[in-house]
């Protein structure tokens, strides 16, 4: 008798056959992913060997920086420092200006005091004075224009010229009785009386000439120069 196969029994197989078919499949499937995934990493290997070796760029050295690029100053920064620089100047200019003018205006009175009147008169010469301070410097200015021939006269002695020596006290007498009034106004009256007394006594100790004939000559001077000089000459030869 044949074996007969039952509907249920082909139906099994066939559904066996089905599933070992799907787990090929899948095996296939999991075969391809290896691969693909293999391939992929090989080509990443490659990859970052082909970077590795490949040679660095070097970075090009920074050029050294210019003088003018170190220290850059804008021009109104420069302008401020200048004007600063400048008004600094200025104060010290005016501070040891200021200092001198004390100091020079101080001996200038003490020398005054003392009688020296010729330091004073050089002292402020040329000095740019206050409205006081040049009343100091035209006290010491006409006194001086009468001491200044006495000491010409005492340098002429020295020098054994006694017609100059003469000359000498005789213009210190003109330029007192020239100035007298204006040095008493501004209360210097009796120091330019003492520079005269000085002068009268000159004449009478070393040329035994009074003060009534040093007056005389005063006026000769200015009237008649040709007698005044044989005059003032006999005078110094006698002596």
């Amino acid at each position: 008798m044949a074996n007969v196969i039952s509907d249920e029994t082909i139906e099994y197989v066939g559904i066996l056959a089905k599933l070992e078919l799907n787990d090929e499949e899948k095996e296939n499937a999991k075969k391809e992913k290896e691969v693909k995934a293999a391939e992929k990493k090989k080509a990443k290997d490659a990859k970052a060997a082909k970077k590795a070796a490949k040679p660095k760029k070097e970075k090009k050295p920074k050029p050294e920086p210019k003088p003018g690029d170190i220290l850059k100053i804008k021009p109104k920064s420069i302008m401020l420092f200048i004007t600063l620089v400048a008004s600094v100047i200025v104060l010290i200019s005016l501070l040891n200006t200021t200092v001198s003018y004390t100091t020079a205006i101080s001996k200038a009175k003490t020398n005054l005091e003392n009688g020296d009147y010729s330091k004073v008169y050089e002292s402020l010469s040329g000095m740019k004075l206050n409205k006081s301070d040049e009343t100091l410097y035209r006290q010491a200015t006409l006194i001086t224009y009468v001491t200044r021939q006495y000491e010409s006269y005492q340098n002429y002695m020295e020098m054994d010229m006694k017609t100059e020596a003469i000359n000498a006290l005789v213009k210190g007498l003109a330029r007192y009785d020239t100035y007298y009034n204006e040095a008493n106004s501004l209360g210097v009256g009796n120091q330019m009386k003492e520079a005269r007394a000085q002068i009268i006594q000159a004449f009478n100790d070393t040329f035994k000439i009074s003060e009534s004939e040093a007056v005389s000559l005063v006026a000769m001077s200015d009237n008649n120069f040709t007698q005044y000089y044989r005059k003032i000459e006999a005078y110094g030869k006698a002596r």
